[in-house]
């Protein structure tokens, strides 16, 4: 089996807040995670960004959905088409609202993810994944 679970002892563990060991420190001696608030906001970014990098291919996704007569060439055309008659602008369009809805979604599932790390035991659970399971999971889904 590729996956192997260790569970590492930390000095402090309490509910959104680890405090680490010395095994978890850098080889200047300092502990180097982030706090609650700071897994927040990175969480919250991360989610606001990639909702912008993928905006343009929901934005033609949901013309093609929705299937008006400038869609019904394919997906690459409709790029074309949507550009050529509306501009660049066009494949933002909701991405303000998008992005405001998804800030505190992901900041709140981003935040919560790294701080159950911590269980109340004292126990921080790493998951080391081969190549191979990652590639069966992926073709499981």
């Amino acid at each position: 089996m590729c996956i192997s679970f260790r569970a590492e002892q930390s000095a402090v563990c309490a509910p959104g807040v680890c405090v680490a060991a010395a095994h978890d420190e850098t080889m200047s001696g300092r502990d180097d995670r982030m706090t609650f608030t700071q897994n927040f906001i990175s969480g919250g970014i991360a989610g606001v960004v990639s909702r912008t990098i993928t905006s343009p291919l929901d934005v033609v996704k949901i013309l093609t959905q929705v299937g008006t007569p400038e869609t019904q060439h394919g997906f690459r055309r409709t790029f074309v088409n949507l550009y050529r008659h509306e501009g660049i602008k066009a494949f933002w369009k909701g991405n303000g609202m998008a992005a405001l809805r998804l800030f505190p979604y992901n900041a709140v599932q981003f935040a919560r993810f790294i701080s159950s790390k911590c269980v109340p035991g004292g126990f921080r659970f790493r998951v080391e994944p081969c190549l191979g399971t990652a590639c069966a999971a992926g073709f499981a889904c």
